[in-house]
C-alpha cells in the first residue's frame, strides 16, 4: 500500500479547477501533471503547455515550468479529463500511460455535481487494474486510489 502522504486537498481543489476551467472556457480535455517529493512528502501538480482539442490533449513537457519546484520533485502521474463523458481509460489514455509510472485519473462528467473518477496505476512491470467511481466536486478520493500503489515506493 501507499505509506506516503496522500494529495492533499489543496492540490485536489486546484486539479479540479483546472480541469473545471478547460471544460467552461474550451470544451476541451487537459492534461495536469501530479509530481511528488519523497524528501519532502510533498505533492505538486502542474499544467505544462499543451494544445486542447475537444476530446483530446497534446501537453509538452516544458522542463522550465519543472525548474520552479524543487529539484526532489519527480513526475508521478497525470490527471486529465473527459468533458461531459464518463470516465474511463480510452485507448489513447493507455498508450499515452504506457510509459509513464504512477497514478493516472480520468475524470468525467465535469458539466454534473458529481464526477466519474477513474483510476488506474502502472508499475514498471504492469498496469493494475483500474477502477471507478463517483466523486462529488467537494470529495478528495485519495482513499479510494491508496491501495492501488500496491508496494510502489515514490
Amino acid at each position: 500500500t501507499w505509506n506516503k502522504s496522500p494529495i492533499p486537498l489543496d492540490i485536489w481543489d486546484k486539479i479540479k479547477g483546472i480541469c473545471a476551467s478547460t471544460f467552461a472556457d474550451h470544451k476541451s480535455e487537459c492534461m495536469v501533471r501530479i509530481f511528488y517529493s519523497e524528501k519532502l512528502d510533498s505533492w505538486e501538480a502542474q499544467v505544462h503547455p499543451q494544445e486542447m482539442n475537444g476530446m483530446t490533449v497534446d501537453d509538452e513537457f516544458d522542463q522550465e515550468l519543472l525548474n520552479t519546484i524543487d529539484k526532489s520533485y519527480r513526475q508521478c502521474g497525470t490527471v486529465h479529463h473527459h468533458c461531459s463523458t464518463g470516465a474511463f481509460a480510452s485507448g489513447t489514455d493507455e498508450k499515452d500511460e504506457t510509459n509513464s509510472i504512477g497514478l493516472h485519473i480520468t475524470l468525467g462528467h465535469i458539466n454534473k455535481d458529481d464526477w466519474d473518477l477513474h483510476y488506474r496505476f502502472r508499475t514498471p512491470s504492469n498496469l493494475q487494474d483500474p477502477a471507478r467511481c463517483r466523486a462529488s466536486r467537494g470529495e478528495a478520493p485519495a482513499d479510494r486510489w491508496q491501495d492501488l500503489a500496491g508496494g510502489w515506493s515514490g
